[in-house]
């Protein structure tokens, strides 16, 4: 046997006999050198190999399995947050708009007394039977920053508060209330 360069060995031409104090990879014990008899592993040995291999991949893939259907749960019950949101969301927009249209409605209302209240300035100190069918003004007060009304009742010509409360008040008309109100501050 010849031993080359690197501490390696040739192959032998012809087989030998293996020495006494060999390990169970094959080799002599030394540590330098490597046994001739390179057994290759039986079919057997590979089965078994490939089949230990498939079992620890396939707990592997149930392991990312169930964690993948835990995740999905997550993702659902999020998903289910999110479209609660965003139907309370809807709700919250469509209660606003509507709040929205009344503030509109109201300010068009108070607009529209507002004008009445200033065309009446210029008319006599009586109720005529045109005063009458146009209806009792109301008082503006500001409560809370939203215009609302006394539900007190003027006469439309003169203007002046009535101390008279309730919307149920009947009065033969022509009548002037001047005597029994409060004249507007």
């Amino acid at each position: 046997m010849e031993a080359s360069q690197g501490n390696t060995m040739e192959q032998y031409t012809t087989p030998a006999p293996l020495p006494q104090c060999q390990t169970q990879l094959g080799g002599t014990g030394d540590g330098l050198s490597a046994s001739t008899n390179t057994e290759e592993p039986s079919r057997a040995e590979i089965l078994a190999a490939v089949q230990g291999s498939r079992v620890a991949l396939e707990g592997k893939i149930e392991t990312v399995a169930v964690e993948v259907n835990l995740l999905r749960a997550d993702l659902r019950k999020v998903s289910d947050k999110v479209k609660v949101a965003e139907g309370s969301i809807v709700e919250q927009q469509t209660e606003v708009g509507a709040f929205h249209k009344q503030m509109v409605q109201a300010t068009s209302t108070v607009g529209r007394l507002e004008a009445r209240l200033e065309d009446a300035d210029g008319r006599s100190d009586c109720w005529d039977s045109q005063s009458m069918q146009r209806g009792l003004r109301l008082k503006p007060l500001w409560i809370i920053g939203l215009r609302t009304f006394y539900s007190q009742l003027a006469c439309p010509e003169c203007l002046c508060w009535s101390v008279l409360i309730g919307p149920t008040l009947c009065l033969p008309a022509p009548v002037c209330l001047r005597g029994l109100s409060l004249p507007i501050s």
